[in-house]
């Protein structure tokens, strides 16, 4: 395998990460949304989140952020699926902040083709 295919393969791997996040993100919020994770006992989403896939407390309050985030960042979702990392995806999260939601729903096109 050549130098290239390997870096196509990387790429490739990264992008299916990002894609990943973002579905679970969403499935995140539709969890939240509908109460199911009170049926575990947890004392809150994230701790069932936590509880169902093994990931830390913490990384569940980030997807769960993100999440809520893209909800309102539809650009920056779909830019997901042509290669925009989920790095840059909390980057703009940041700056979508509820004080400026006007301003980035404005500008989301020019951010996402920024970062």
């Amino acid at each position: 395998m050549s130098d290239g295919e390997v870096r196509e393969r990387l790429v490739a791997a990264a992008r299916a990460v990002d894609e990943a996040q973002v579905v679970l993100a969403e499935w995140t919020v539709e969890w939240e949304r509908r109460g199911a994770w009170a049926a575990d006992g947890s004392r809150n989403v994230s701790a069932s989140v936590s509880v169902a896939t093994g990931c830390s407390v913490v990384t569940a309050r980030e997807v769960l952020a993100r999440g809520h985030a893209l909800a309102r960042m539809p650009l920056t979702r779909a830019a997901v699926y042509r290669g925009l990392s989920v790095d840059r995806v909390d980057l703009l999260a940041r700056a979508a902040s509820p004080e400026r939601l006007v301003v980035f729903a404005r500008d989301e096109a020019m951010l996402v083709g920024q970062v």
